[in-house]
């Protein structure tokens, strides 16, 4: 706790808020009850020339002392964090891979396809071709194969995002604008590898992680991103994922980079 003319500021450490943040925040509330009880003798200690909100004469006097409670506002970021979960697809007797091919088993690919979608969307498109390639025994995207699924998934309406190879296919309740989680390994052990994380999750978990440290040098900020999605080193393709999904949060406004810095845009 310290005093800046006449207001007493609440501090928040970012080791606490790691261990305990349901703990932080009661502190928090805590704070700012006693503070409206003592409202009346903390208005007589203010300089007259300050007449504005409470709220609002705080963060005027945080910006202009070099204070920053962003600790506060950042908990509007919060991302929910979720378990991954895995779909099942019912695996296809076929003689051979040109099954696939056949007109008669088009019909079936498409639900296929909108299963995946459904329970693990968002999805990347490689992973999504993997998934129910596997359900008929095929280990080889070739190029037949490949254009008879581009052709199917867009006859199958899903709605994606992204171009070339960062393309995402989302399920039909969910809306990509307002996607706010990011998925960690599924119970199972399986995890997805890296450039299979959409770049969107990967974005949430950045915002969730600089809810608590408010900013980090960038390389930081990859190795901590990585650490949360289970890649204990950062190899290169965990690493350009990671990059993708810091590059999203700048793209949406949610972090800003300031010399080498990736920090929490309180705007």
């Amino acid at each position: 706790m310290l005093k800046l003319l006449g207001w007493t500021l609440h501090k928040i450490w970012s080791t606490d808020w790691w261990e305990n943040p349901e703990g932080v925040i009661k502190e928090v509330l805590d704070a700012i009850r006693i503070a409206e009880l003592n409202k009346d003798k903390i208005a007589e200690e203010q300089p007259e020339s300050i007449s504005i909100e409470p709220a609002k004469r705080l963060t005027s006097l945080d910006k202009s002392n070099g204070y920053q409670l962003q600790q506060l506002q950042a908990i509007k970021y919060s991302s929910v964090k979720a378990e991954y979960k895995l779909s099942n697809l019912e695996i296809v007797m076929s003689t051979s891979s040109d099954d696939f091919l056949q007109y008669r088993n088009f019909h079936k690919i498409k639900e296929q396809i909108h299963a995946v979608v459904e329970t693990e969307g968002p999805i990347m498109r490689s992973l999504l071709a993997r998934r129910v390639l596997a359900a008929w025994g095929i280990s080889k995207l070739g190029i037949r194969i490949n254009a008879q699924f581009e052709q199917l998934l867009g006859e199958a309406n899903v709605v994606k995002t992204g171009i070339g190879s960062d393309i995402v296919f989302w399920g039909k309740n969910t809306n990509p604008d307002e996607y706010s989680a990011y998925r960690v390994t599924a119970a199972n052990g399986q995890k997805r590898d890296a450039e299979d994380i959409p770049p969107e999750e990967i974005a949430n978990a950045v915002k969730e992680i600089l809810s608590h440290q408010i900013s980090l040098p960038h390389d930081e900020l990859v190795r901590e991103t990585s650490r949360v999605f289970g890649f204990a080193r950062s190899g290169t393709n965990v690493e350009l994922a990671m990059k993708k999904g810091i590059a999203k949060a700048i793209a949406k406004g949610a972090v800003l980079e300031k010399e080498g810095r990736v920090v929490l845009n309180d705007v």
